[in-house]
């Protein structure tokens, strides 16, 4: 299988019983794309297309990987459109390269099966961006079982992103979020707001970045955005030939000339129906001139003048909780388990440290109730039967049968072993 290089993007699944990855590497931009398949679970027919919002998980593959949830099938060049897409955009066409949409990949390369579920596909025709305004970094890998998604999987880069996030209130509130990895050029955005009050059920509005901070103590909102000062620009840039193809002729804040208005609509099921991703090739998370600090502004189209919401960017900081084991009350185990998740978007790692397990280990698992305060009266084993401890906590009803098998992780205990 091809190796994972630094500039690569991979798409790492663990849902549906299905476990694996896809990697797509692109040594030159628009250039050919080679697309290497390591999945273990499947034992049917599936489509796989790439769709334009990023997955963030929401229980299962019916709600993570609906098109409400991670949009329509990705397709920046805008191929669908054309009157006959579905004659050029054939899996034996030779024009289906240059026909199909960037996401379409059933259509150019073929279903996943069983027998090519491990398999590289390698064509100086396939050019899936990695790098530029229609990279699929940032966007969703999908697998479909007849015409129910059956797993999906974010597509990012293999090397850790920062992530910043600019939170909404009122009277728009959600979220922008920022990702980039440090030294990189490309900043994907994702972008999720809607109305917390009974406007107009969707409105464009004009969006950048300003400077200065916000008046927190304000208590009317109409005056809370009127302390920020001018459009972010660090480097003095000109707006002459900035436009959606050239970002690098654009100030860094100016975010409408670089993707076009920002559609806020009504919430439904607690996001918007009209979130929004884009990749941004002038937009640092880092140095000198990072807008991590500054603060997105909207403004309504037909009067810049007049701010209608703002939100300072801020750097999403790593979320960590622990359960710490004590020998006293625990039978003699003592160590922690330890969770940690850099962002929504990227999934949470395990440490595991115990000693004092007398070579009994077997399953873990985290209970619906909280340690009771009168454990020290109770012994270990009866303070964790399920009238104390409650059942496996699962607020998402996920059916264990369709969880991938077991798998190695990385445990550290006392003398590498369970004591």
């Amino acid at each position: 299988m091809l190796s994972t290089a630094s500039d690569d993007l991979r798409a790492e699944f663990n849902m549906g019983g299905i476990k694996g990855r896809v990697v797509f590497s692109q040594p030159q931009t628009d250039g050919a794309t080679a697309i290497s398949v390591n999945l273990l679970g499947v034992n049917e027919t599936l489509k796989w297309s790439i769709r334009q919002l990023p997955m963030i998980y929401d229980g299962n593959a019916a709600l993570s990987c609906s098109a409400s949830a991670i949009g329509e099938l990705f397709d920046p060049k805008m191929a669908k459109i054309a009157p006959n897409y579905d004659s050029r955009c054939q899996n034996d066409n030779n024009t289906k390269f240059h026909a199909c949409a960037v996401g379409d990949l059933s259509r150019m390369l073929g279903n996943i099966t069983a027998d090519t579920a491990k398999m590289n596909h390698t064509n100086q025709n396939l050019t899936i961006p990695t790098r530029g305004k229609d990279s699929i970094m940032g966007r969703t890998l999908v697998l479909h079982s007849g015409a129910a998604p059956k797993a999906c999987a974010l597509i990012t880069p293999v090397s850790p992103m920062k992530t910043a996030v600019a939170v909404f209130r009122a009277p728009i509130g959600g979220f922008v979020y920022f990702r980039q990895v440090e030294g990189m050029q490309d900043t994907t955005i994702f972008v999720d707001l809607f109305f917390v009050n009974n406007a107009d059920s969707q409105e464009d509005f004009n969006w950048q970045i300003n400077q200065g901070l916000l008046d927190t103590d304000a208590s009317d909102f109409t005056t809370y955005c009127k302390t920020l000062g001018e459009l972010f620009n660090p480097v003095n840039s000109h707006s002459q030939n900035c436009n959606q193809e050239m970002h690098r002729n654009c100030p860094v804040g100016d975010l409408a000339s670089k993707h076009g208005n920002v559609t806020v609509s009504l919430a439904s099921a607690r996001q918007s129906t009209t979130k929004a991703a884009f990749t941004d090739s002038n937009l640092p998370l880092s140095g000198a001139n990072s807008v991590i600090g500054q603060s997105i502004v909207l403004f309504p189209v037909n009067d810049p003048r007049k701010p209608t919401a703002c939100a300072k960017i801020v750097t999403l900081m790593t979320q960590v909780t622990q359960a710490t084991f004590t020998a006293d009350v625990n039978d003699g185990v003592s160590g922690h388990f330890k969770f940690t998740q850099r962002s929504p978007f990227d999934p949470t790692l395990a440490e595991i440290s115990v000693r004092g397990l007398q070579n009994l280990a077997g399953g873990y698992h985290v209970h619906v109730y909280p340690s009771p305060y009168y454990k020290t009266h109770l012994t270990a084993s009866d303070s964790c039967q399920g009238f104390v401890a409650g059942d496996h906590w699962n607020p998402f009803d996920v059916n264990i049968k369709g969880s991938p098998a077991n798998a190695t992780g990385i445990v550290s205990w006392q003398d590498r072993r369970l004591q």
